[in-house]
């Protein structure tokens, strides 16, 4: 089974494409800030909560 992973790695790292597109950015370039700040606040009071205790 290791051989058919190791195989099978192989195979997709061959034939990866030397590099991926790039997605157009979730939050606005230079307005991050702002943008994280206005999604905060429009999160209800107890998700608030719950990203204030993940940060601390």
């Amino acid at each position: 089974m290791n051989a058919e992973i190791i195989a099978r790695l192989q195979h997709s790292l061959e034939h990866c494409p030397q590099q991926f597109p790039r997605a157009d950015s979730a939050v606005p370039h230079g307005n991050e800030e702002s943008y994280l700040l206005e999604r905060f606040r429009d999160l209800p009071s107890g998700k608030q909560q719950a990203l204030l205790a993940l940060l601390d």
